[in-house]
């Protein structure tokens, strides 16, 4: 099966043999403009079995390239979570009579949790096999995560869906420096806490190298049913730290509680703290979840084996049954 793709996933070599991508190795789908990846891709599309098209906009664009075209798009859409505005316009409306014509002419689309595989089924009117879940994997080497230390602080870092409230209303009376990367247009709460150092587009080798040295890892969510969070919370597994998760969609297929993470209800400042505390207090809880988690990143959650399933998903999606 040839399969063409948008992706840059040059670092699997499970994946690039299996496929071919119309990004040059010095290209991303972030510095390609998406005109240029959807022009490529029907370029090649017809060489090619399967389009496996990666963000909404290249996914849209595509789709709709081919349904004007009259052409079978062959399409298999990752990272697409279309957030139909409740507010109801003939702009909105086109939004989403689009998103479901693409939907309805493609193989299927992947999901990165299993609720954000449930919703997107109901959204796009789609049978829930066409939707399959297929886990991410850590971005983070065994080379990297080796020699990590414990350091004194807590450490949080992340743009999407953060629940940045309820982690510095947690911080309040714990003792413990609180250290926050966030988004340059992130939404904190007027009052932050003396144990609290907020900063905002911090580099991401720098980044890198605060989760390395941080004591506890945080990853507050808001309660959305789609992906968010897996990065964070799988690059903190992978360095071993003891991570405090709220527990929304987008973790709970990667967070089992009191094994590899703690897990806290959403939007829950006392919850939150008290976890935290927990975590700060017990050295030993600390090293066993650091040390599952770790195990996790590196066996359920390593790169090659996600490759895997991700082909095997989209060999699956291509099979004439997947398509009734």
């Amino acid at each position: 099966m040839r399969i063409l793709s948008n992706l840059a996933f040059f670092q699997s070599r499970v994946w690039t043999a299996a496929t071919e991508s119309v990004c040059r190795p010095d290209e991303s789908p972030d510095t390609l403009p998406p005109w240029r990846q959807v022009a490529r891709l029907l370029r090649g599309r017809g060489k090619a079995d399967l389009v496996v098209t990666m963000g909404a906009r290249v996914s849209l664009f595509y789709g709709l390239a081919c349904a004007c075209l009259f052409l079978d798009s062959k399409q298999v859409a990752m990272e697409v979570f279309p957030d139909f505005p409740a507010r109801d316009s003939r702009a909105n409306r086109l939004k989403r009579a689009a998103f479901r014509l693409v939907a309805k002419r493609a193989r299927g689309m992947v999901a990165a949790a299993g609720a954000e595989a449930d919703e997107l089924a109901r959204r796009l009117s789609l049978s829930r096999a066409r939707v399959p879940f297929v886990p991410l994997y850590t971005t983070v080497s065994p080379g990297e995560a080796a020699g990590a230390e414990e350091g004194g602080f807590l450490f949080s870092g992340g743009r999407s869906w953060r629940d940045w409230k309820t982690l510095v209303a947690a911080a309040e009376g714990v003792d413990l420096p609180f250290v926050l990367a966030v988004g340059g247009d992130a939404e904190l709460p007027a009052a932050i806490p003396p144990n609290v150092k907020v900063f905002r587009d911090m580099p991401f080798a720098e980044y890198r190298e605060r989760l390395r040295a941080a004591r506890i890892v945080a990853v507050p969510l808001v309660p959305v049913a789609r992906s968010t969070g897996q990065v964070a919370l799988l690059e903190a597994m992978a360095y071993g730290k003891p991570v405090v998760a709220s527990a929304v969609a987008g973790v709970a297929d990667y967070v089992e509680d009191g094994r590899n993470a703690l897990a806290v209800p959403p939007e829950d400042p006392a919850a939150m703290r008290e976890a935290i505390r927990r975590l700060a207090e017990d050295g030993a809880l600390r090293r066993r979840l650091g040390a599952a988690a770790r195990a996790d990143a590196f066996g359920r959650y390593a790169l090659e084996p996600y490759a895997e399933r991700l082909l095997d998903a989209l060999k699956a999606l291509a099979a004439p049954r997947a398509r009734a």
